[in-house]
């Protein structure tokens, strides 16, 4: 749920018409970003192997960080494009759609 509130919530900064509309919702977005952030790395240490959670912890971090700048380069490329609003909602729209498809599989909600 927290993820689709995140997608809900940066499709705004698409349509914000100034920086003062666009501080207030980009702090919403960074709580919403806590709502999904948190419970992943609850999970993670869940379903880790008590010897392996140090590991499981520390292989996160680089991993996502890593996956953020192909994100962040292939936005970049999008937005050559298209443009940045446009990008902003196309990847709200993905971010929603991957939220839907957790909601939808019971084994990812069961942990």
């Amino acid at each position: 749920m927290g993820l689709l509130v995140y997608a809900g919530l940066l499709s705004l900064t698409a349509v914000v018409p100034s920086l003062a509309w666009a501080i207030p919702v980009l702090l919403a977005v960074g709580v919403a970003n806590m709502l999904f952030y948190v419970p992943i790395a609850a999970i993670l240490q869940f379903v880790a192997v008590p010897d392996m959670r140090g590991r499981a912890v520390a292989a996160k971090r680089p991993l996502s960080r890593v996956l953020s700048v192909v994100g962040f380069v292939a936005a970049g490329a999008v937005v050559e494009r298209i443009g940045l609003a446009p990008t902003i909602v196309v990847a709200s729209i993905l971010v929603a759609a991957a939220a839907l498809v957790g909601m939808s599989r019971p084994r990812l909600r069961a942990v």
